[in-house]
């Protein structure tokens, strides 16, 4: 099963590190985990992007549980909306972001592949564009879309809305927000 993760914390809200992050690491870490056990005959691919908190606190769980379950099959395939310069990431988040990319299984720089890539766009440089198209990206090559999301607006929303426009079974694991859409708690997709 092809699992993409896509979400943000608000800005200033919450960090790996803090005591709110650390919360909602658990509840990622508790998802991701029962739909491992209540899937055991899958292997998992997962798809994340490695360039915020949120989305490097998604790939060290999905790292944590490859070490958890030896037995079953997981692969962690980083997918990079440009080739990130790293002047562009927080001091803290720089380790990380090797260490990660290091770890993965695949990386793919998704504005070299021509479906996404957009000609009048600068080459290595961040623009919303480039970020809704890598999560189209990661939406398109999924079976299911984990979403984190506290906000009704932004490139998170943007995802979700275009995951529900392909009708790919998606789940906002944030308690507390409901936008409509199909929700597939933890059971057999």
């Amino acid at each position: 099963m092809n699992v993409a993760i896509i979400g943000s914390f608000p800005k200033g809200k919450y960090s790996v590190s803090t005591k709110l992050g650390i919360e909602k690491k658990k509840e990622l870490s508790q998802y991701l985990a029962d739909l491992i056990k209540n899937n055991r005959k899958e292997s998992f691919h997962f798809l994340c992007r490695c360039d915020n908190s949120f989305n490097q606190m998604a790939c060290m769980v999905i790292l944590e549980l490859e070490e958890h379950f030896l037995n079953s099959e997981i692969t962690l395939e980083i997918a990079l909306p440009f080739k990130v310069n790293e002047d562009d990431l927080e001091e803290n988040e720089i380790f990380r972001y090797e260490q990660i990319l290091y770890l993965a299984d695949e990386v793919t720089v998704v504005d070299s592949i021509y479906k996404y890539k957009n000609p009048f766009e600068l080459e290595g440089k961040y623009s919303d564009k480039k970020l809704e198209k890598c999560n189209e990206y990661l939406i398109d090559c999924s079976d299911l879309v984990v979403f984190y999301s506290s906000e009704y607006y932004g490139s998170t929303v943007n995802a979700l809305n275009y995951a529900r426009s392909i009708n790919r079974n998606n789940v906002n694991i944030h308690k507390g927000v409901n936008y409509g859409y199909r929700d597939y708690r933890v059971g057999s997709i």
